[in-house]
């Protein structure tokens, strides 16, 4: 893909925490999008999204440092299928969790090993491969979205189970999820290696570019336990994953998650903290979030704010630290875009 050898080196000063990014994008023009005839085209038909993907990048203003991206999205935790868990197609996500493969805890365990013949895993790996061939030259193509660890065992156990697992079983749990970690890590080196070789860098669900190898890390299972619960299980696999990644971004779902934060900034390896504020609450632009954002700032940790309102923008770039931080907005005009994009760099030339 094209990019400005400028906007690389806002990219770079974002990951060493020391610029920002302002990624704002608006539609040019109307336009139609086909509608899928069935579920499968909708997810699995990599000629109909390309085609798609291509009409929306060329009917889309990308100012700032924003650039036209995609991956291949068959849900949030694909891995978990990688892993012979079934999944479900509905109109607007995907479900893993709807007969999860793991029944019983007490008896004999499945073992959750790397394997390239399953059929989903060949089908996200082939999609991945056409759109990186057939998506506009400009496109830069992410990660499929592999998902966190205890979030993938929560997919092939059931939530609810998972929760009295964790007081019942500890140690299988601790042995699955080795099981998963190892997986994961071949996984992404599948996927990684074939970006990387393609494109000049990659991306993940995030469009944010790096030339290295990164990931957004999660755990949204994490909001529905205690933090010693995290401190035993999700914390040591979330500083594995860091630790292995060239860089990484914590997705920090939610004010449920909130007790665990300090536990996530102490891991050294994890770059930045994108913030979702979660329904009904306060939209991630508002100054209500201010003194959490400047926590987050104040451990040398960069912050990542996507689908901020046009109205918050200045607000936020006048008062946070411009160390690592990246936001993300879409304005509802071409005209509106290029205006917020001027006011943003008459900031960040000061």
């Amino acid at each position: 893909m094209f990019m400005l050898d400028k906007t690389k080196e806002n990219y770079r000063a974002f990951w060493a925490n020391e610029g920002a990014c302002f990624y704002v994008t608006a539609l040019k023009r109307k336009f139609d999008l086909p509608q899928a005839d069935s579920l499968e085209q909708k997810w699995l038909d990599g000629e109909f999204i390309v085609k798609n993907l291509n009409t929306v990048t060329e009917n889309t203003y990308f100012g700032g440092d924003a650039f036209p991206s995609s991956f291949v999205n068959l849900g949030p935790g694909v891995m978990s299928t990688f892993l012979e868990n079934p999944y479900k197609l509905a109109h607007d996500t995907v479900w893993f969790d709807v007969d999860p493969m793991i029944k019983f805890m007490d008896g004999s365990l499945p073992t959750l090993v790397y394997n390239k013949d399953n059929e989903t895993y060949k089908q996200v790996y082939e999609l991945t491969k056409y759109t990186l061939k057939n998506s506009a030259k400009d496109i830069l193509v992410g990660m499929t979205d592999l998902g966190g660890g205890l979030d993938i065992l929560a997919s092939l156990r059931g939530s609810e189970n998972l929760l009295y697992d964790l007081y019942d079983y500890p140690e299988q749990i601790h042995s699955l999820m080795r099981e998963i970690d190892t997986a994961w890590e071949l996984y992404f080196e599948d996927f990684a290696s074939l970006l990387m070789e393609k494109q000049d860098g990659m991306a993940t669900w995030m469009p944010i570019w790096n030339d290295r190898r990164w990931y957004a890390l999660q755990c949204d299972f994490c909001a529905m336990i205690s933090p010693e619960s995290f401190c035993e299980f999700v914390l040591p696999c979330l500083t594995r994953e860091a630790e292995f990644l060239d860089n990484a971004v914590y997705h920090l779902d939610g004010p449920g998650e909130l007790c665990h934060l300090d536990y996530i900034l102490d891991i050294e390896k994890i770059n930045a903290i994108q913030w979702t504020s979660g329904a009904g609450n306060a939209d991630v632009g508002s100054a209500e979030w201010f003194d959490l954002y400047k926590k987050i700032q104040s451990k040398n940790k960069g912050l990542v704010l996507l689908d901020v309102q046009p109205e918050y923008v200045i607000n936020i770039f006048e008062n946070l630290s411009h160390k690592g931080l990246y936001v993300k907005c879409e304005c509802k005009t071409y005209e509106d875009a290029v205006s917020l994009e001027k006011q943003v760099n008459k900031i960040l030339r000061r």
